[in-house]
């Protein structure tokens, strides 16, 4: 669960653990300080912004990652998502998140969802065995995909889902799904 952002309070940056500058593509200058306070099981984010400090924390306590599908194809890496779509066919052919296409190049493209600020996946139904046969992804703000077929046991995941990875070859043949699960 991620809190609301306060402003101010500076004390919980005791221990600098490293700051990232990046420039945005309007040239905002954003400073980023990241640190973990074990005892509560958080992550402290402090975002300079325009010489205003902010902070959120990420509750790491409830964070799982479930894993659906087969064991072949390459490894793809947990991102988080600020675009999502599919290619989709009789399975799963590849997902695109952030523009970058995991799995093989057949089956139909699907709609892209473009993330808001607070905006994630609440809800994922897949169907699933060797390959991931089909899938239907919806954010808490109503946006959905959804591609495949009929083949697979299904799996429905509920909550906050902040990133996906797995593994792809002309399929997507494996998710990985990070998230706080109801």
């Amino acid at each position: 669960m991620i809190t609301p952002w306060r402003q101010g309070d500076y004390s919980c940056f005791s221990e600098q653990v490293f700051i990232l500058i990046i420039y945005l593509k309007y040239r905002v200058k954003l400073a980023f300080q990241f640190t973990h306070d074990e005892t509560r099981k958080v992550y402290r984010v402090g975002i300079i912004y325009y010489q205003t400090f902010f902070i959120m924390e990420i509750n790491i306590q409830n964070l799982v990652t479930k894993s659906f599908g087969g064991s072949g194809g390459d490894t793809f890496t947990q991102r988080g998502i600020e675009t999502l779509a599919i290619r989709h066919g009789s399975y799963v052919d590849a997902i695109i998140i952030d523009g970058q296409q995991f799995g093989g190049n057949g089956g139909e493209l699907s709609n892209t969802i473009t993330f808001a600020s607070n905006e994630y996946i609440s809800r994922m139904e897949i169907r699933q065995g060797s390959y991931i046969d089909y899938i239907e992804i919806t954010t808490n703000l109503g946006q959905q995909i959804t591609g495949g077929g009929n083949g697979g046991n299904p799996v429905t995941l509920t909550g906050e889902i902040i990133a996906l990875g797995g593994r792809s070859g002309s399929y997507i043949d494996q998710l990985e799904i990070l998230g706080n699960f109801n």
